[in-house]
């Protein structure tokens, strides 16, 4: 192919969003001095071609929101110059690779969004990987969540997935997080310190516990979502005086016989004493369900 001609120097590829497709070049694997490999927002399609392996320089690899299909080949673990791996939001299946472990400088791994089956629990070999962030997103997980060993992680999302445990617990850990996505699975417990969470996803889980007891340390609070959680009892009122928040969601319904707002954003009515919203996009918006409508309207900042 064309790629096949280009100087082995070369050191940055950047075709993002192109609406490009077909099948990733081989050929791409003969440019050993690359640092960047960034295909995403495009089009490709088939596996992601083994001879990648060859790049142990590259330290960004990102084909994200692409139609990639077939497993994630383990000869990516050969790429040991690697601080970015994100081959989320694809058709990829299988497993997640164990030889991803050999990538001894990554600190960002996106999975998520993919077809991955692990029907078991977080692996030990990326539990154990000094990450800032990780994407696990629908990958089939089961078991409670293990310890992750590493300090630095700032984001993970485990949502769409079926692991169980203490969401207490997990924050504990992981006292440096900011933002934190684990909706639809099976957690547990009560949300008492929320250390420096800026963002809480929890959506749909087994959640239990009082709304009217704020947890700790909601100082940078900015989303906070534990809605469909049906342990869940009592107003959360405490949210009207987080400066930060800019959602807060906790039920998505109103009291009995009211109808909620049509904006599915705003399924909740400030009004009714099972959910808040604060809303700091717009200037001035509606959020009352209909038998409240015309009597609640709030106004902030953007």
């Amino acid at each position: 192919t064309e790629v096949g001609k280009l100087t082995t120097n070369l050191q940055w590829i950047s075709v993002f969003d192109n609406s490009l497709d077909g099948p990733i070049p081989t050929e791409l694997g003969e440019l050993t001095l690359l640092h960047t490999l960034a295909l995403y927002f495009n089009s490709l399609t088939n596996a992601i071609p083994t001879e990648l392996g060859r790049l142990t320089s590259v330290e960004n690899v990102d084909f994200n929101s692409n139609a990639l299909t077939g497993k994630i080949p383990t000869e990516l673990g050969n790429v040991v110059g690697a601080l970015r791996l994100w081959v989320n939001d694809n058709s990829l299946t299988g497993k997640i690779p164990t030889e991803l472990s050999k990538m001894p400088m990554i600190s960002s791994l996106k999975l998520g969004g993919n077809k991955l089956r692990q029907d078991g629990p977080i692996p030990d070999t990326v539990t154990a990987m000094n990450l800032v962030l990780l994407d696990l997103r629908g990958c089939g997980l089961t078991g409670t969540v293990p310890e992750m060993t590493s300090s630095r992680f700032r984001i993970l999302d485990l949502s769409d997935n079926h692991l169980s445990g203490d969401l207490q617990t997990l924050l504990s850990r992981l006292l440096s997080l900011e933002s934190l996505m684990v909706d639809n699975n099976l957690l547990t417990g009560t949300v008492t310190n929320l250390n420096s969470l800026a963002t809480l996803s929890a959506r749909n889980n087994l959640l239990q516990g009082f709304l009217a007891r704020a947890p700790y340390n909601t100082f940078q609070l900015s989303f906070y979502d534990v809605s469909q959680n049906a342990g869940l009892t009592g107003t959360a009122s405490w949210l009207a005086n987080v400066p930060s928040l800019r959602y807060g969601s906790v039920l998505h319904a109103c009291q009995p016989g009211h109808q909620p707002p049509e904006d599915p954003y705003k399924a909740e009515c400030a009004l009714c004493p099972v959910g808040f919203w604060k809303d700091t996009w717009s200037t001035s918006s509606s959020a009352a369900c209909l038998p409240c409508a015309g009597s609640f309207t709030t106004t902030a900042t953007p």
